[in-house]
């Protein structure tokens, strides 16, 4: 299990773990940007060592998210993939979710589940 360090001292609430074939990446942390490019940067890092065919992005935590943390989790998701590891985002909260209609943030593309357990009926099923 792998753990952010946020700049402060103190440890954050974003945890990286290998479950099975999937990287699952717990966020229970409002996101700053120099919280997602750590995150970013470990994931990235840890995809190359122990490669898993899935990520999951377990976003039940997040109580609001701008459009540009938004985007910037897109981003990271899309270097995911080039590194041939599919993504899931799992557990948004109907404020996020609102929120990000409102501000017409662009999800056709994601893939999306209410928990952890869907998720993982998602990989099983893939």
């Amino acid at each position: 299990m792998s753990k952010i360090l946020p700049e402060s001292e103190e440890a954050s609430d974003i945890v990286l773990n290998r479950m099975g074939r999937a990287l699952v990446a717990t966020i229970q942390v409002n996101l700053t940007p120099s919280v997602i490019d750590r995150l970013q940067n470990q994931l990235l890092e840890k995809i190359r060592v122990d490669f898993a065919p899935f990520l999951i992005l377990e976003l039940s935590g997040l109580d609001m998210i701008d459009l540009d943390e938004f985007e910037q989790l897109k981003k990271m998701t899309t270097m995911a993939e080039i590194m041939g590891v599919k993504s899931i985002y799992s557990g948004l909260q109907p404020a996020v979710v609102i929120t990000l209609i409102q501000l017409n943030a662009n999800v056709n593309e994601l893939q999306t589940v209410l928990n952890l357990d869907e998720a993982f009926e998602m990989i099983r099923t893939a």
